[in-house]
């Protein structure tokens, strides 16, 4: 801010901070609506795509049971099996990136050379 803004420091450079400020306000908003209208969206969708997955999962296991080919406890053992498999026991599949990463190895030490000891 030069010297000039507060030489000139009227009504008028005060409203038309004023003005910017709200302009800068109003176009937050907009984007901010626009925004929050994506994300709805998108929550639809999952939603939509939960149900579908839900219904065939349901309608695959009666049709096991049906059949009788399905033994619940072997179910159970195939689902904790594949549970574990991504490295995260938390009763679903874990996405790779929410997955722990492993620690890298520590560095080996050099060996320090022998003799050379200062103050010998």
């Amino acid at each position: 801010m030069s010297i000039w803004s507060y030489v000139f420091d009227d009504e008028f450079t005060q409203r038309r901070d004023l003005n910017k400020l709200k302009e800068q306000v109003g176009r937050s908003a907009r984007n901010r609506g626009r925004r929050t209208r994506e994300l709805k969206s998108r929550v639809e969708q999952l939603e939509e795509e939960v149900g579908e997955l839900t219904l065939l999962c349901q309608g695959l296991l009666a049709v096991l049971r049906e059949q009788g080919t399905l033994e619940d406890e072997a179910m159970v053992a195939a689902m904790e099996r594949i549970d574990a498999a991504d490295g995260v026991i938390d009763g679903k599949v874990t996405r790779p990136e929410d997955r722990p990463q492993p620690k890298p190895a520590p560095k080996p030490r050099a060996p320090r050379a022998r003799g050379s000891r200062r103050g010998r």
